[in-house]
């Protein structure tokens, strides 16, 4: 059984079956370009709880970061760069817990 065909999938497709896409989901296509495909999963808007103009401003903070990460992917790999801590040691985390009950 693929992904695809579990019955989650299944039930959603045919609650689904000859809906027209949400008109968010085409403007968002027509922003990203060529994305190959997409799932409408009907979970809103996205308005309910911050204006256009926020999501506006995250959507093109997402996109500079993927213009980024395509020109430059090596910046990817040393992220992140500006907080205290660069990146976590998780195998010391590991063998050297600090567990604390409040």
């Amino acid at each position: 059984m693929t992904p695809e065909t579990t019955p989650e999938w299944t039930s959603y497709y045919e609650a689904v079956d000859g809906r027209e896409p949400r008109e968010l989901l085409i403007e968002a296509l027509d922003a990203l370009g060529d994305v190959g495909s997409a799932i409408d999963l009907g979970c809103g808007d996205g308005t309910e709880t911050e204006t256009r103009e926020t999501l506006d401003a995250f959507a093109g903070a997402l996109r500079r970061a993927a213009a980024e990460a395509r020109a430059t992917p090596d910046l990817l790999h040393d992220a992140p760069v500006t907080t205290p801590v660069r990146r976590l040691d998780e195998a010391r985390a590991a063998r050297h817990l600090k567990l604390r009950w409040d």
